[in-house]
């Protein structure tokens, strides 16, 4: 919190939220992470029970995966959460030369 004191000795208070929180990214495939087919599909794991799992993190966290052919997606825990600890993309283009992260 901040507070000034005017020459008058009005006082003035401003209060700040501060997080300040581990980011635990626990994301990982169970295979390659390149995928250059046309329809093709990649799928993360994504740890939501053990104590380095994404549950740890701030509740208001937001996961963005930039899937490599110009398409991104964002997640919150709880859509993680339902589903399964499992985030997919099947591509319609080719990402080769890119990686997901």
């Amino acid at each position: 919190m901040a507070k000034a004191v005017n020459a008058d000795g009005t006082v003035a208070t401003k209060a700040y939220l501060l997080i300040n929180n581990k980011a635990i990214t626990a994301f990982g495939t169970s295979g390659n992470n390149i995928v250059c087919l046309p329809l093709g599909s990649l799928e993360f794991n994504v740890d939501i029970t053990s104590p380095e799992g994404i549950q740890n993190n701030f509740p208001g966290d937001l996961y963005t995966i930039t899937w490599g052919d110009n398409s991104t997606s964002v997640y919150t825990l709880c859509e993680i959460k339902a589903l399964g600890g499992k985030v997919k993309h099947t591509y319609i283009r080719s990402s080769c030369g890119s990686t997901s992260v």
